[in-house]
């Protein structure tokens, strides 16, 4: 039988891998999803994709960025800051 100890560094464990696939994160402005996506890349090593970075313009969310350029930003996940 396992310890607690043992049982609890399993379920992290597994966890983390979960994480490491594929997570969304969704919520309203202003909540928080940015900086909880910053931290679960840093806590698993995986990259953050922001997709406001990939539809929107740097000047601003007014102006749509052109398709073919998001589709060549998406191949080059942005890394989180250490």
């Amino acid at each position: 039988m396992l310890s607690w100890d043992e049982t609890r560094e399993r379920s992290v464990t597994r966890m983390l891998d979960i994480l490491a696939h594929r997570t969304v994160i969704i919520g309203n402005s202003g909540s928080g999803k940015s900086t909880l996506a910053g931290a679960m890349a840093n806590l698993v090593d995986i990259p953050v994709i922001d997709l406001d970075l990939l539809h929107w313009e740097q000047d601003g969310y007014g102006t749509k960025r052109d398709e073919d350029v998001a589709r060549q930003i998406r191949f080059r996940p942005f890394r989180t800051r250490r």
